[in-house]
């Protein structure tokens, strides 16, 4: 009996007009030059939001279902974004109780420009999991923004 001689060659893929061509020295060229546009635009965009927060600072608003699925939110999300305004010998203090039938949901302190705070050494979220209810009243989150150190 003789031994085949096996043809070996990739074909995932090939010729599937969905999936992305591969990099050509034209398309980086292209992507980097827009590279400060996209930049330019997400800080012009996260400023504006945050202009817009300062309004109703000290509530926590829904922010807008449209515009969040405008810039690629998740339709199944609702977002509340505020901005607070807390003195030296305040704390902050949210009382909220979210819908019984509410797979999962996320307190998170954000900077100015919506980017998270630094949670590696600090506890500045607490989600479905990781909040402790000892009674059926409203979740209670009470956070001191001062002091925070190392």
């Amino acid at each position: 009996m003789a031994l085949a001689d096996p043809l070996i060659r990739e074909t995932w893929g090939a010729g599937d007009p969905t999936l992305p061509q591969p990099a050509s020295a034209e398309s980086l060229i292209a992507g980097l030059e827009t590279t400060g546009l996209f930049v330019a635009g997400a800080s012009m965009m996260f400023a504006r939001w945050a202009a817009e927060l300062r309004g109703a600072e000290n509530t926590l608003p829904l922010f807008s279902v449209e515009r969040s699925n405008k810039m690629g939110g998740d339709p199944n999300i609702r977002y509340y974004h505020s901005y607070w305004r807390v003195g030296p010998s305040e704390a902050l203090l949210i009382e909220a109780t979210p819908p019984p039938r509410c797979v999962s949901w996320n307190f998170q302190l954000n900077n100015h420009w919506m980017e998270s705070l630094d949670y590696r050494y600090f506890k500045i979220h607490v989600n479905k999991g990781s909040a402790v209810r000892s009674n059926p009243r409203p979740h209670r989150l009470l956070q001191s923004l001062h002091g925070l150190r190392r």
